[in-house]
């Protein structure tokens, strides 16, 4: 149990992290900050991917194991959770004056999600049949 608290505390970090990317980015108060990778090509869409990625990386490591369904089905209702929780934050940009909306953006979240999303789930199946090999 002790690495199911520690992977639900890392994903809890890291959702915090995202949480004062997205405040900064909503108040402009990280500018400085965000101006460090304006020379990167593609830099947004790249974070897009990579930070939404990770995000659903961890979410799958860390809940599928404690859903009562089978690997394959848990790991697929985390990942729609997560794209859902996306979509909302995505779409939220709309009423935000100095957020802009960009389906885009939101196609990189996805493939993010779905790239890392299946890294994860291949994790915790792999996990899945240690155990039941050590098992038997």
């Amino acid at each position: 149990m002790k690495v199911k608290k520690g992977l639900l505390f890392i994903l809890m970090s890291f959702s915090s992290f995202l949480v004062v990317i997205i405040y900064m980015r909503n108040t402009n108060l990280g500018n400085s900050f965000f101006n460090l990778f304006v020379n990167i090509p593609h830099y947004d869409k790249i974070g897009h991917f990579t930070l939404m990625g990770i995000l659903a990386f961890l979410a799958v490591i860390s809940i599928t194991p404690l859903l009562p369904y089978s690997t394959s089905k848990s790991s697929l209702l985390v990942l729609v959770g997560v794209l859902f929780l996306i979509a909302i934050e995505e779409c939220s940009q709309i009423f935000v004056v100095t957020r802009t909306f960009s389906l885009a953006d939101f196609f990189c979240d996805f493939l993010g999600v779905t790239n890392f999303g299946l890294m994860g789930y291949s994790l915790v199946a792999k996990g899945q049949q240690t155990k039941k090999l050590v098992r038997m």
